[in-house]
């Protein structure tokens, strides 16, 4: 009986409960026990990339290529094309390294050190890599959009032909050979096609045009390489060198549609190669957003000491990796096909000197040598304990098994309405009421889902949309107005459609907190107040709140479908949400709040 006694101070409860939990996530680990959160870790042990060591990347050598390229690159041929670029570099090599061990050999004389001519010799006699069978080019491709060149390169010493593969993706170049970027990449090459370790195919993809986004290149190689090697791990690579930047910084995009996010190790693997060629201190950010004034905001109005002051920013910072998830990145595309991928936006200090090749822009490629290197070893698809998570920072993670507790308390005050209506007014249920409400409701997700499916146009779904709603209300509303209810009546059928209302978004959010935490809290904060908090079959006292509620149920319908629906950057699940999830819950909140 003690059940019949829950009141909505006890219905409230879990619900601030689980508020105030997910903002301790960043100082409070449940799986650990500690007042500190959880940080990143390697679980694969094949994938030691600190033991791993790559040689440095020569510059002296790109600044040779650099020189004499450029003024290969100054003829008619479209050097956008890597193909062509190869091409010229392949006929051109060995002059390029004859005058390059010229240069070294008159270097060492002026420096007076010793000059080995065996050495020189064996040096000017090494085979031409791009000559090999281990590397080549083509363009699967030249559709306008969606135009690429790839290049591959397979193991020079492997005994059996590689199954799998891992993936560059790199941004158009006008001009390879005016490139500091694509100079490196050119080195790149090189070093994989000599490489002893290399027991993987390498797939180097880049854009034919600028009108090919980084985002429809991916898409359209994932399509052509369906019979090809099994792409294992795919990086989206993106370097900007501007004068905006004060340090040199990285941005780390893991979020794919649908709260999909890549395996944690990947994640572990890529802060490793940054350290390596950059320092324990490199800056890294996990979102697009530039959060300087939350930053600045933190320092101001919170109290002094590191633990608020990293408490205040690591918070930021998990919110902004939540909110990413609403925008699409040029690897979402790969992690929905099961594919472990990852963006990295390299955000880079201008080059101080024009004659060289930026320092920074070469150390980022060798960035990647180090991480495929890593990656190379394994033989299976990474599996650490962790696939999903949050991450208030580079070096922390909050893991799937710590969220989901307040998430489940999120949505615990649906529940409680739902036994207590059960148990409360179980005999006096007003069947037709609650079910006609019910079927209403999924009429409209079933309605707008697949209008959603089989049409583009925001119009025609807005239409529809209102279409649907409109008829769906006048049939379950205003058809019972016509017959004569008492007021005991009436209490009984509004509690009975709170009961099925409950019921409904209980059922519907309970599979997105197991998948997308970040929509799942949204939709948590905003419906289960409106569902579960207000007792509408009962003698309240605050008279006013159902009409509250329906002004602000009305006003966010008019945001979400009107508005939000529009917005060409949001991503595929987003539209989903709003047909399946946020028109038919505000339909039931409407018909409660009606009466």
């Amino acid at each position: 009986m003690g059940l019949l006694k829950l009141n909505s101070k006890h219905i409230v409860l879990p619900y601030i409960i689980g508020i105030a939990w997910i903002i301790c996530h960043p100082i409070i680990s449940i799986v650990t026990g500690e007042a500190k959160c959880r940080g990143i870790f390697t679980d694969e042990h094949q994938l030691d990339l600190r033991g791993f060591y790559t040689d440095a990347y020569p510059l002296e050598r790109i600044r040779r290529d650099m020189q004499e390229a450029r003024r290969l690159g100054g003829g008619t041929m479209d050097y956008s094309n890597v193909c062509i670029v190869l091409d010229t570099v392949r006929s051109q090599y060995d002059r390029l390294e004859q005058e390059y061990m010229k240069k070294v050999k008159i270097a060492k004389v002026k420096s007076g050190q010793q000059v080995n001519e065996g050495e020189d010799k064996e040096e000017e006699m090494e085979l031409n890599p791009y000559l090999t069978p281990y590397i080549s080019c083509h363009s699967p491709s030249e559709k306008e959009g969606e135009a690429y060149s790839l290049v591959k390169i397979d193991p020079s010493l492997a005994p059996t032909t590689p199954v799998e593969s891992l993936v560059l993706i790199i941004p158009h170049a006008s001009n390879w050979f005016k490139s500091d970027l694509h100079l490196s990449i050119l080195t790149f090459m090189e070093r994989m096609v000599k490489s002893p370790w290399l027991a993987k195919r390498i797939m180097i993809v880049c854009p034919s045009s600028n009108a090919t986004s980084m985002d429809q290149v991916v898409e359209r190689f994932l399509e052509d390489s369906a019979s090809s090697s099994l792409p294992r791990q795919l990086v989206v690579l993106d370097v900007k060198a501007s004068t905006e930047y004060k340090r040199d910084q990285f941005v780390i995009l893991t979020q794919g549609e649908k709260g999909l996010v890549p395996n944690l190790d990947l994640i572990s693997a890529v802060r490793i190669s940054l350290q390596q060629s950059f320092g324990n201190q490199v800056p890294m950010t996990m979102h697009p957003f530039d959060l300087k004034w939350w930053e600045a905001l933190v320092n101001d109005k919170f109290p002094r000491g590191k633990f608020w002051q990293e408490w205040g920013v690591d918070f930021g910072e998990m919110v902004a990796f939540m909110a990413a998830f609403w925008r699409s990145a040029p690897h979402a595309v790969a992690l929905g096909r099961g594919i472990d991928s990852v963006t990295i936006q390299a955000q880079l200090r201008p080059n101080r000197d024009s004659r060289y090749v930026h320092q920074s822009v070469v150390h980022t490629v060798a960035s990647i040598e180090h991480l495929f290197r890593g990656l190379n070893s394994l033989s299976e698809r990474l599996h650490h304990n962790v696939n999903q998570y949050l991450l208030p920072s580079s070096a922390k993670f909050v893991a799937h098994g710590e969220y989901i507790i307040p998430a489940i308390l999120l949505v615990l005050p649906l529940a409680l309405r739902v036994i207590k209506l059960v148990m409360y007014d179980l005999e006096s249920f007003q069947f037709y009421r609650a079910f006609s409400s019910a079927a209403g409701a999924i009429f409209i997700a079933f309605g707008l889902t697949y209008c959603y499916a089989v049409t583009d146009c925001v119009d025609t779904i807005q239409t529809v949309a209102m279409i649907i709603y409109v008829t769906t209300l006048i049939v379950v509303f205003f058809k019972p107005k016509f017959i004569e209810r008492s007021a005991s009546q009436r209490r009984s059928e509004q509690r009975s459609m709170q009961l099925m209302a409950c019921m409904l978004a209980l059922y519907a959010h309970v599979p997105i907190a197991m998948t997308h935490v970040s929509l799942f809290i949204i939709s948590a904060l905003v419906w289960v107040p409106l569902l579960s908090f207000v007792d509408y079959g009962g003698n309240t006292k605050l008279k006013m709140i159902p009409g509250m509620l329906m002004l602000l149920v009305f006003l966010l319908m008019l945001l979400v479908v009107f508005v939000a629906t529009g917005i060409d950057d949001l991503s595929i699940p987003w539209g989903l949400y709003v047909c399946s999830i946020v028109v038919p819950t505000h339909f039931m909140v409407v018909i409660l709040s009606l009466g």
